[in-house]
Formats: C-alpha cells, sequence, structure tokens
C-alpha cells in the first residue's frame, strides 16, 4: 500500500533506525512541518489564510489585546498562519461589500419590483449581519472542529507512545513516530511539537509536549496524565516500572475515554429533546396556519419570507444546535478511514451488463434531479408566460401540487444518490476492515505468544495462519508466509511490498502501524516484539469493550434520533402538507363563492350584498398556492433529515466523512418514500373533502 506520507520516509526512516540517524544528522523538523501543513491543513483554511491576509493589507485594523490573544492561541492550535488584525480586516472588508450588496439590492427592487423592497432589505442586511458576528469567530470555529477530530486520536496516539517508548526509551524519536502513524490533525500536532523544539522555542522535547498536552486541560485531563507517566518512564532506572508505567498510561486513557462517554450519554436526553421540539415539531405543526395567515393579512405575508424563515434560517438555528450538542462530545475511539486508500485505487461506476460505467457524483446526482425539475420548470414557465389568467389558474390546481412534488422527491433522491454512490464502493471495504480489526487482537495474542516461544518471526506468521483459519485476518497471515516461502522475499517485504506485500489488500492503519512497529521490534530482540505484540492485544481488546458499552448506553437515544430523521420528520411533514391542501381548497372555494354571491344579482344572491367586507378579510389571491407551500415543506424535511443524520453520524462515529454520506443517503431515501407517499395519498383524500365541504363536490 503506497504510503500517505512516502516524501517523508527517509527523515522518518533516519529517526527508526538510529545507526543511520547517527551517521546522516538530525532531521530537519522545520522543513517536515511546512511539507505536513501544507498538506494536511484543508484547502479552504489555506484560502482563508490568503484572504485574510489580503485584507489586512488593504484595511488596517486594531483589535483589543485580550481578543488578539484569543484569536492567537486559536490560530496557533489549528496551525493557522494568521493575526488578529487580519481576521478583523477581512471582517470589515466583507461587511463593506455587504452593505454596498444591500444597497445595490434594494435600489433594484425599487425599480423593478418595489413589493420586494422589503425583502431586499432583510436579505442583504442579515447576510451582512452574519458576516460581522462570523467572520471573526472562524479561528474558535477551525478550532472546535479541529479538536472534535482530534480527541478521538488521542488514545491512539497514547498506545503507539508507548510502544515504541516500550522498544527504545527515545521520547524524540517516539514523538516523530506518532506524527508518522497518525492520520490529520494530530499527526501535524505532534510535528508541531518537534519543530517547537528544533526552533528554540522549548529546550527539550519533553518540555515541547508538556506545553501542548496543557491545551488540553479541563477536556481531556486523562491524556495530560497519560503523558506524563510516559514521561516519567524515562527516569525510572529500573525495567518493569518502566514497563508498569506505560501500561498504565494506556489504561488510564482508556477508563477515562469510557468515563466521560459515559456521562455524555446520560446528558444527552435533554438536548435531543430540545432538538426534536424547537427543529421538528413547532416548525413543521406552525406550518398549518401559514395557509391562513396568508388568506386574512393579505400582502402583509410573502412566500419570499417564509422560505427565508422555514429554508434558510431555521436550518441555520438546528444545524447550530446539532453542532453545540456536538462540540460537548468527549474523546471517543477513532474508526477505520480507509476513503483516500480507496478513492486511489478505484472510481464509484455503475453496472452496465457486463462493462462499468464511471461517472462522478455530483454529475449522476444532477441527472436524476434534472429529470423532474427541467420538464416541471419548462412547463410552469410555459404557462406562467401563457396569460395570467391561465397561470392563476394553473398555480392552484392539482396538477402543480403533485409536479412539486416530484421536484422535491428529485431533490431528496438526488441527494441520498450522491451521498450512497460516493461511498458505496467504500462502505463495503471499510465494514471488512473493521472486522479484519476485530479480529486482530486474538491474532496479535497468538503471534506474541508464539515469538516468546522463541519461535522465529518467520515461522510464526504461518503458525497464526493456521490458528485462525476461518476468519477473516487469516488471509493476511497467510498471504505473508506465502510471500516468505514462495517468493523468498524479507520480512519486511512479505508485508511492505509495493507490489506483492500482504498489506496491499489489507488498508487498515491498524493492520500497517502494528505491523511497523512489528518489523522495527523483531531487529531489537525478540521479547520487545513479544511484549508489544500482547500490549496491543490487549488494547485492540478493551477498545472493543469500550465501544460495545458506548453503543449500550446510547442505544436509546440513538434510536430515537434514527426514527426522527428516517419516519417521524417527513411523517408529520407530510401529514402537515396534506391538512394545509385542505385549509387552502376550502379558503380557496369559500373565497369564489362569497364574491360570486356578494356581487350576484340573481335571486341566490338575495342578501348577501353585505358580503363584499367579508370578501376583502378573505383573500384567495393572497393564499400561498398548495404547491408552493409544499415545496418550501419538502425541501425543510430535506434539510433536516440531513442534520440529524450529521448529529447522529457525529455521536456514534465521531469525524467519519464515510459514516456520515452512509447514514445520509439511508435516511434520505426512507424519509423521501414516507414523505412521497404521504402527502400524495393524505392530500388527494384531503382534496376531495374540501370539494365536498365546500359544495363542489
Amino acid at each position: 500500500m503506497a504510503n500517505k506520507y512516502s516524501k517523508y520516509e527517509e527523515e522518518l526512516n533516519q529517526l527508526l533506525h538510529p545507526s543511520e540517524f547517527q551517521s546522516q544528522g538530525k532531521v530537519n523538523y522545520s522543513r517536515a512541518y511546512q511539507i505536513f501543513k501544507r498538506e494536511q491543513v484543508p484547502r479552504a483554511l489555506n484560502s482563508y489564510e490568503k484572504a485574510c491576509a489580503f485584507s489586512e493589507r488593504l484595511i488596517s485594523s486594531k483589535v483589543k489585546e485580550k481578543k488578539a490573544e484569543e484569536i492567537r492561541t486559536y490560530a496557533a492550535l489549528t496551525h493557522l498562519n494568521i493575526t488578529p488584525e487580519g481576521v478583523y480586516s477581512y471582517t470589515y472588508l466583507m461587511t463593506t461589500l455587504g452593505i454596498l450588496a444591500t444597497l445595490g439590492l434594494f435600489i433594484s427592487s425599487l425599480l423593478f419590483a418595489p413589493e420586494y423592497r422589503l425583502f431586499s432589505l432583510l436579505v442583504g442586511f442579515g447576510l451582512t449581519l452574519f458576516a460581522i458576528f462570523y467572520l471573526p469567530r472562524i479561528p474558535k470555529h477551525t478550532f472546535t472542529s479541529w479538536r472534535a477530530k482530534a480527541s478521538d486520536q488521542l488514545l491512539l496516539a497514547v498506545l503507539y507512545l508507548v510502544i515504541y517508548m516500550k522498544r527504545e526509551q527515545n521520547l524524540e524519536r517516539a514523538v516523530l513516530f506518532v506524527a508518522k502513524q497518525m492520520p490529520p490533525p494530530l499527526s501535524l500536532d505532534f510535528m508541531k511539537v518537534l519543530w517547537d523544539f528544533e526552533s528554540g522555542k522549548y529546550p527539550t522535547v519533553a518540555e515541547s509536549l508538556d506545553a501542548y498536552v496543557q491545551t488540553w486541560r479541563d477536556k481531556e485531563d486523562e491524556f495530560i496524565e497519560a503523558i506524563h507517566l510516559v514521561e516519567a518512564s524515562l527516569y525510572e532506572p529500573d525495567s518493569e516500572k518502566v514497563k508498569a508505567l506505560l501500561e498504565k498510561a494506556i489504561d488510564v486513557v482508556i477508563d477515562g475515554t469510557q468515563d466521560h462517554m459515559t456521562h455524555y450519554a446520560h446528558s444527552l436526553q435533554s438536548p435531543i429533546k430540545t432538538l426534536h421540539m424547537l427543529g421538528i415539531v413547532l416548525p413543521i405543526l406552525g406550518m398549518v396556519m401559514l395557509p391562513m395567515i396568508g388568506a386574512f393579512l393579505g400582502d402583509m405575508i410573502k412566500p419570499a419570507y417564509i422560505i427565508i424563515l422555514y429554508n434558510i434560517t431555521l436550518p441555520i438555528i438546528v444545524f447550530l444546535l446539532a453542532r453545540e450538542i456536538v462540540s460537548t462530545r468527549p474523546a471517543g475511539i477513532a474508526t477505520t478511514d480507509i476513503s483516500e486508500y480507496i478513492r486511489s485505487k478505484s472510481k464509484p461506476f455503475i453496472k452496465i451488463g457486463k462493462g462499468k460505467l464511471y461517472l462522478p457524483a455530483k454529475m449522476l446526482a444532477a441527472g436524476i434531479a434534472s429529470i423532474a425539475i427541467i420538464p416541471v420548470l419548462f412547463y410552469t414557465l410555459n404557462i406562467y408566460l401563457s396569460s395570467p389568467a391561465a397561470w392563476e389558474a394553473f398555480k392552484f390546481s392539482e396538477a402543480a401540487f403533485y409536479m412539486s412534488i416530484s421536484v422535491v422527491v428529485a431533490i431528496g433522491l438526488a441527494a441520498a444518490v450522491y451521498f450512497w454512490y460516493s461511498t458505496k464502493h467504500i462502505i463495503k471495504w471499510k465494514r471488512k476492515i473493521e472486522k479484519i480489526d476485530d479480529q486482530f487482537s486474538s491474532a496479535m495474542f497468538q503471534l506474541g505468544s508464539r515469538i516468546s516461544e522463541d519461535i522465529p518471526a518467520e515461522l510464526a506468521f504461518s503458525n497464526v495462519a493456521e490458528g485462525t483459519k476461518g476468519t477473516e485476518v487469516s488471509s493476511f497471515f497467510a498471504k505473508v508466509d506465502d510471500n516468505l516461502r514462495r517468493l523468498g522475499m524479507s520480512l519486511n517485504d512479505a508485508i511492505f511490498d509495493s507490489k506483492n506485500g500482504a498489506i496491499l489488500a489489507f488498508p487498515s492503519a491498524t493492520i500497517q502501524s502494528i505491523m511497523k512497529l512489528f518489523i522495527e521490534g523483531v531487529k531489537k530482540s525478540p521479547q520487545v516484539v513479544a511484549d508489544s505484540l500482547l500490549t496491543l492485544s490487549r488494547y485492540l481488546k478493551n477498545v472493543h469493550r469500550v465501544m460495545e458499552r458506548l453503543k449500550d448506553l446510547l442505544a436509546d437515544t440513538l434510536a430515537e434520533m434514527q426514527t426522527q430523521a428516517s419516519f417521524f420528520a417527513p411523517l408529520v411533514a407530510g401529514i402537515v402538507v396534506s391538512l394545509s391542501v385542505l385549509i387552502t381548497n376550502v379558503l380557496v372555494n369559500l373565497g369564489e363563492q362569497l364574491s360570486s354571491l356578494s356581487t350576484g344579482s340573481g335571486p341566490e344572491s338575495a342578501g348577501f350584498g353585505g358580503m363584499s367586507g367579508l370578501v376583502g378579510f378573505v383573500n384567495p389571491e393572497a393564499i400561498m398556492p398548495s404547491a408552493l407551500f409544499q415545496l418550501i415543506v419538502g425541501i425543510y424535511v430535506i434539510q433536516v433529515v440531513i442534520i440529524l443524520s450529521y448529529l447522529l453520524s457525529k455521536i456514534i462515529h465521531g469525524e467519519d466523512e464515510i459514516e456520515r454520506k452512509w447514514m445520509t443517503a439511508k435516511n434520505l431515501l426512507a424519509a423521501m418514500a414516507i414523505y412521497g407517499i404521504v402527502v400524495s395519498i393524505l392530500s388527494f383524500a384531503f382534496g376531495q373533502i374540501a370539494m365536498t365541504v365546500t359544495g363542489f363536490g
């Protein structure tokens, strides 16, 4: 398997091989850190750095020292090359542009659409206020997101430190080994520890590491304690006590993880209920009143205002609530992320007979959405341009309503297909690797036991392959044994060879890291290898125990959230839209009857001359068409399902993009099926009732 950090292999090997390290001199950590930062920090953040630097050259700004120090802290912890002045200069620049855009929008509305002048002001100033309050907080939000992902990697980082320190009591090389093995963002943090030491900011690696771990104070105190135990092992002359201190470090961080997640699981009930009420129940049920509000308040309530409220403001509020719930999630356990590996090896495809059609996920999703949206758009535009009377008749018709349902379902299915198609070729590999990782603990125990019996490492793989026969992990050990015996490879090549290495078929970060530790340990002594493998086996079993415990604690809450996302939200929304059809049809038909009676001259209109006031009070033309109302509600349902899936995935899996997309795809497919069926059937039934009640049936 190609190493993601292959370009640093030479530098890293210098630390992993002491003789070479001594002969070639000290590694340039500053250069390595800069390369790490360039490749591991997301492009959006690099663009943000450039925007702040550009803005600072255009606009000078002064920042209060307290706020400036806060920004410097966040910037340092997220490796952003920004200054407090740059952050606020960027804010002032975007705010100025926002005000100018608002004035331009307002003037345009006065000239071309006076009825939307208030709407243009609300949109413009809303975006401007958002820029004023959000842009200065980007460093803080970046820090929150960065730490949320890094926290799930802390346990594994401690493990790598402990295993390396058992092999060799050298903290500098152990920290670099962690930087190599861990994915971002923690890899960048540990490389920064070495850079701070090399640049002279701290006289020793231990002091640099101490300064870093203090940034986790009051959030992950167990991680700090574990690092201090690792450092204490450096000063312990007794090898048995060194081993005890290192194993204690792992126990401390595992127990801390379980305790924190237990408390978090117990505290989730209240926030989830709040999110459910504010994000789903109240907004959707409140929509029942919108048709009547539009009928009685006339032109005061415009559809654009409802769109801003339900499809912009409320989704933002719900997302912020969800993110607040996630932000309190303590450190968990990082899951296997093989997305980059799979993307480098294959692209998503559609089977056509015996062939394969490779399509980008966005193109497939856009194609699905276009099938329903483009014909509806052309048909609607044609009627709108034909005549005002045809348009007035069409917008309240059943045809328009059912066309709007097809548009919403198409958008929802397109989003679901995008998430499903972009992960379908990855998720099966991920499940396979997770299963292998679960089996790896017992395999490591067997391998360590064989080596502790003075069996050569090369022969031990054959024994383990036989002992694990019938499991997924057996094929890995069998492949290594085959490479050793049939191809005559060295142990390192049998595992890591770029063409025939056993690791190629098992893109697991856990297996790769363990095997690298294994290869390095073999060079020192069989006893070191055996001890390391037994420690790893115990660790993997403890991780499995913790994960099962967390699933048990969160079972009720997660089941409730899953039901909300895939069933409850679309069901309630479908019922609400159907009720709105009933109300809208009754009001429209009633308005037509009242208008006819108040202006009629026949005997059937006698006595209804005073109806003109009531007709003015109930204005059918101001009622929101059911088709538009359904579009607003349907899109809101899609937004809520995506947000709930985001929340659900973050709680269970942490920062795992694959699981988030897969869960979103499943929930959207279920939600769109339920919503489409419910709203179609009930709307038809309620429409018939409305016609009967108002005498049109």
